[in-house]
Parts: C-alpha cells; sequence; structure tokens
C-alpha cells in the first residue's frame, strides 16, 4: 500500500534538490525518485523541533562519507575487528578511526552537557536545602532566645511544655510557609531556563513541586525542633528574673 501526504501520493514522485549540481556532490541530474517514507523521528538534537529531511541513497552522496555504521545483536566489541578488517580487505590504504558505539557518541555528544548541567542544578539545591535549614535553625533560636522572659511569663501563667514548643514550631511553619510560597512564585518564573536543559518532560510538573514543597517543609520543621525543645526546658523562675 503506498504511503499517502497531504492526500497525494507520494511513492514515485520525483523532486528535485538544485544543490545536488553543486559541490560537493557535482550530480549531474538534480532529480530523485520518492522510494520510501518513514515516521518523524528527531534530526536536530533532542530539544530542537523536527526538521523536514531527505534521504539520499549512497551512490549520490557517497564521495563525502566518513562514517561506516554497522548493526548487531552481539557485543559491539566482538565484532569491531570483523568490522575493520573487512574495510581493509576493500581498501588496504583506507584507515579506520575512533571506532565507537552509538550509544557512546550519544551519550557524550548529547547527554553530557545536559547531565552536567542537571548535576550542577542538583548541587546548587542540596546547597539551597542546607542553607534554608541552617537559616530556620538561627532564626528560631534567636527568636527563643529573645522571647525568653515571655515564654517564661507563659509558663508560669499555666501554659504547658507541649504549647511552648508548638507554639515555637507554629512560627517556624509561618516562616517556612512564605519562604516556599516565595520560591514557588520564582521557580515559575524560571520554567522557561528549566525547559532548555530537559526534553519531553513539562516544567510546570505539579508532583515535582509538591514533592520538593513538601521535602524543604520537613527539613525545615526539624530545624524547629531543637529551638522549640529548648524553649520547652526554660525555667520559669529564672525567665522572670530577666529583662
Amino acid at each position: 500500500m503506498k504511503e499517502r501526504l497531504d492526500g497525494n501520493e507520494v511513492l514515485g514522485r520525483v523532486i528535485r534538490i538544485p544543490r545536488m549540481t553543486q559541490a560537493p556532490f557535482a550530480a549531474t541530474d538534480d532529480s530523485l525518485e520518492i522510494v520510501g517514507v518513514v515516521r518523524d523521528t528527531l534530526n536536530r538534537g533532542l530539544t530542537n523541533p523536527l526538521m523536514p529531511e531527505v534521504y539520499l541513497p549512497f551512490t549520490v552522496r557517497g564521495g563525502d562519507a566518513d562514517r561506516l555504521v554497522a548493526l548487531t545483536q552481539a557485543d559491539p566489541a566482538r565484532i569491531t575487528k570483523t568490522l575493520i578488517d573487512q574495510v581493509y580487505v576493500i581498501d588496504k590504504d583506507q584507515p579506520v578511526m575512533d571506532v565507537r558505539t552509538i550509544d557512546s557518541l550519544i551519550q557524550e555528544n548529547i547527554y553530557a552537557g545536559r547531565r552536567f548541567n542537571l548535576a550542577l542544578f542538583a548541587v546548587f539545591a542540596t546547597l539551597g536545602l542546607a542553607l534554608a535549614v541552617i537559616g530556620v535553625y538561627g532564626v528560631m533560636s534567636s527568636s527563643v532566645a529573645q522571647q525568653t522572659h515571655e515564654i517564661g511569663v507563659r509558663i508560669a501563667l499555666g501554659a504547658s511544655r507541649g504549647n511552648i514548643s508548638a507554639m515555637v514550631v507554629k512560627r517556624g511553619a509561618w516562616l517556612l510557609a512564605i519562604g516556599i510560597a516565595i520560591g514557588l512564585a520564582g521557580s515559575f518564573l524560571t520554567t522557561r531556563l528549566l525547559s532548555q536543559q530537559i526534553w519531553s518532560i513539562s516544567p510546570l510538573d505539579p508532583v515535582t513541586f509538591i514533592g520538593v514543597s513538601g521535602i524543604l517543609l520537613l527539613a525545615g520543621l526539624q530545624a524547629c525542633l531543637w529551638p522549640a525543645r529548648r524553649a520547652a526546658r526554660i525555667d520559669p523562675i529564672g525567665a522572670l528574673r530577666q529583662e
């Protein structure tokens, strides 16, 4: 069955590529017959849109071909020597260099740069989380130290140590909520930058945003626990003597 494109039969049609008559091709005829149609495939990198492309026969552009690709079901390392020997059988003066698998080629030329960028993002994200936890701990510790007298009064009036701890954690939770809200707003503004580092994944992923916010909230609450426990152990008599 013939393939169709825009309602027209394409197999057997003739197209003209004027560039074929120019160097390095130097063909005498720039017309080519369509003998097959393939599915869309990435041809300008992983993040660029698809572009129209025509596959040319080796007999047309073989003069500038400098690669040999072989498909194998076995370990590529086992057939490397065999392929090189076959090349030398055809042309003993033909050098064979840079023998590698398609997977290694893709890893080095396409994935390496983006993986490095994502690794940097991960490092900075980890540092940001650590600084956030340290900052919350410092703020809450300073707050408890400044409110020692107030906390002593509350305990003297009958507030339980659990109530004091809950009060400190609640204040810390409010600070965390405000920080997370500001961070989410900034994240939404930087999604255009993130979209250039990833592909086939939406930068506006609610699961990721919720998960990261939850991790930051839990880490921040853990940082609030030590100041809360210290506030709950304050001696009301000693606190009341302080001004």
